[in-house]
């Protein structure tokens, strides 16, 4: 097969009908908001009607899909939350369905520049729901746009829509030249 049938065959995503994912970008770098504890009963509301359920062998990377998603009061109490400290801006935007192989930031392993911060810890914190943070430092002035901002953005979401496999080749990759 060639290149180009390869890309032929993929098909756009989806977006996935009252699901919104949440966005921050704040002084030292930026976020990707998500519910840690998202109840199983949740979950499988979310995930069964596209044919995903707890027996499924990668469920729990399926299910951090779902946990990087929420209700769009809930996005707008959250992103009224994040506003609310200095110089952070946050968006959201509609989800994608959940899809097979990919997996959400609350199953990736971090350290260096990135990690993930307990947002709910926060002695401001006043939400109903249990709200984490992935949080990546490696760009220095996400609020402004600068040529290498975009490309790491552009990065970003070409990584969000990379399956899993994909992203451990990637990462293998990178841990052998050193990078």
């Amino acid at each position: 097969m060639t290149d180009r049938e390869d890309r032929e065959e993929v098909k756009p995503a989806e977006l996935w009908p009252g699901r919104y994912m949440v966005t921050a970008d704040y002084p030292d770098g930026y976020m990707v908001l998500f519910q840690p504890e998202m109840t199983d009963e949740e979950a499988r509301e979310l995930l069964e009607p596209y044919g995903f359920t707890p027996e499924d062998e990668n469920y729990l990377y399926i299910k951090s899909q779902a946990e990087e998603t929420f209700t769009e009061e809930q996005a707008d109490k959250l992103i009224a939350f994040m506003e609310s400290f200095k110089d952070t801006k946050a968006e959201k935007k509609p989800a994608y369905e959940p899809k097979e192989g990919y997996a959400g930031v609350g199953s990736m392993a971090v350290g260096g520049g990135d990690g993930f911060y307990m947002l709910d810890k926060a002695d401001e914190y006043d939400l109903d729901f249990k709200v984490w943070a992935y949080y990546d430092t490696s760009s220095k002035e996400p609020l402004k746009s600068t040529p290498e901002d975009e490309l790491r953005q552009g990065i970003r979401e070409t990584m969000a829509s990379m399956r899993l496999e994909s992203l451990q080749e990637l990462r293998k990759w990178l841990d052998e030249h050193g990078q």
